[in-house]
């Protein structure tokens, strides 16, 4: 439970939670060991209990008050929906997308893979010179739900939400796989899938998607796209240049990344790893700044 309570510490001490907000919070100390026994116990009667106690806590909302670094007040809800509050959990409890450069600079970015926003709220709460941010997700899905995640934000007509696909062969209708009740997704490789269904949308690339929307030039990259980031950067290198820093989760084995990271440091970037996923056997979080010497 330390870890625990040093999380959720830095957590509230990070984003001016109040003290009757922070005792609330403590109810994810038993939430989180249900998820330990379901996962991992070998007892199979732990383990069913455990998930079906979680079933019932799953509609289960923690609305709370947080602060922006340039005082935007956030009320963040920490759903108990599994995928929910993993990503929440891993965007600013272990700080996943705590970046090697300064974020509170960043004044433009662009998130490919957006999912339900978390990352892009993440980078909200750390910057006080925003200008603009483009979010793209392809899961139609998700589309309310970033809304509802980056509400204290949508209030100026700043960002940019667009419903596409990034990918390569702008035009073209590919199969898309959206997992159940749509917490995430990816581009349909052709394997045997036993959950969610697949779906027709229509690809565009990364260089048409910033073109339409005039980001030239940006600040910060974040692409997730669950593997198709070999396709993009396969499709067209040079539009990488147009950041002056990269936030991306690669997915694949160790020498597939480590080939993709070899193109991306041919660009002129300086890579850096994520400590906690460096060593992860499928995939790891890559941070890239622009070698300006």
């Amino acid at each position: 439970m330390s870890r625990f309570l040093d999380m959720l510490t830095s957590y509230c001490r990070t984003y001016q939670v109040s003290p009757f907000d922070r005792v609330r919070l403590l109810a994810c100390w038993p939430f989180l060991k249900l998820r330990q026994f379901e996962s991992h116990s070998k007892n199979k009667l732990i383990a069913g209990t455990s998930q079906k106690i979680l079933d019932l806590l799953r509609r289960m909302t923690i609305s709370h008050k947080v602060q922006a670094l340039d005082g935007t007040p956030v009320r963040m809800d920490l759903s108990f929906e599994r995928a929910n509050f993993l990503v929440f959990s891993d965007t600013f409890w272990l700080n996943e997308y705590e970046a090697p450069f300064d974020l509170s600079g960043i004044r433009t970015f662009v998130d490919i893979g957006a999912n339900i926003g978390m990352a892009s709220l993440f980078f909200l709460m750390h910057t006080n010179k925003f200008e603009r941010g483009l979010l793209v997700e392809a899961n139609p899905g998700l589309i309310d739900r970033i809304k509802k995640t980056l509400s204290a934000f949508l209030r100026d007509d700043k960002i940019i939400i667009s419903n596409t696909c990034v990918f390569s062969g702008a035009g073209d209708s590919i199969k898309f796989h959206v997992s159940p009740h749509h917490t995430g997704g990816h581009v349909y490789d052709g394997k045997p899938v036993s959950e969610g269904e697949c779906i027709e949308i229509k690809a565009i690339r990364l260089r048409q998607i910033l073109d339409r929307h005039q980001f030239q030039a940006a600040d910060l990259l974040k692409m997730d796209i669950e593997g198709a980031e070999f396709e993009v950067l396969r499709d067209d290198p040079e539009v990488f240049k147009r950041f002056r820093y990269l936030c991306m989760e690669i997915h694949g084995h160790l020498e597939e990344r480590k080939k993709f990271k070899e193109r991306l440091a041919a660009l002129g970037f300086k890579l850096s790893g994520h400590e906690q996923r460096k060593a992860h056997p499928i995939v790891e979080i890559v941070f890239g700044e622009m070698d300006k010497s």
